[in-house]
């Protein structure tokens, strides 16, 4: 009985290292069958790199906290990347609104006059919408009721949709380049 008792404190003395982990797999609601396949990926590294178990898992360890952050960096980088491409996109049709804007004026149309083309432009935008949610965008182009023709408005002309198309662009443009431009100092 003695022996009994002698070889059990032994038996627990051996086992009492192990205690915080054995909590540790529980509480992870884990069995020590479900640490088999790392502690067995963790051996083949070992052997693989020639170097001793408890550094190896140290290595491993690393590593996969490592993984987890580049994964995170990678995220931001792909998300700063769209936000420059949608910049760039923004930039480049300033730019093109801008070179519009230059070549309208050294050809000699007066700032009234491209505030008056945009203008034209947004009511042409009025009407477009107003024919497209009526299910009607067949309507004719230069018909009495569109604000390109001569019976319409008081603007006058005979306009393709290709160059009310243009307008539309070209008032989107050059309203977002006068807003800037109002809000540069010294202008």
């Amino acid at each position: 009985m003695q022996y009994d008792l002698t070889a059990r404190e032994s038996r627990i003395l051996e086992s009492e290292p192990f205690l915080p982990l054995a909590r540790q797999l529980q509480e992870m609601k884990l069995a020590l069958e479900d640490a088999l396949p790392w502690i067995e990926t963790i051996r083949e590294e070992a052997e693989a790199e020639n170097v001793d178990i408890r550094t190896t898992a140290i290595n491993v360890a690393q590593e996969l906290r490592l993984y987890r952050q580049s994964g995170g960096i990678h995220k931001q980088i792909e998300r700063a990347n769209q936000e420059l491409t949608l910049i760039n996109m923004a930039t480049i049709q300033k730019q093109h609104a801008l070179a519009v804007l230059i070549d309208l004026l050294n050809r000699g149309v007066k700032g009234s006059q491209i505030v008056q083309l945009v203008n034209f432009a947004g009511e042409w935008n009025k009407y477009w919408q107003s024919s497209t949610t009526k299910g009607n965008i067949q309507q004719p182009v230069n018909g009495s009721n569109n604000p390109g023709s001569s019976g319409g408005n008081g603007y006058g002309g005979n306009f393709s949709i290709n160059d009310l198309i243009r307008l539309n662009l070209l008032k989107s443009t050059t309203t977002n380049l006068l807003k800037s431009a109002r809000r540069l100092p010294g202008l």
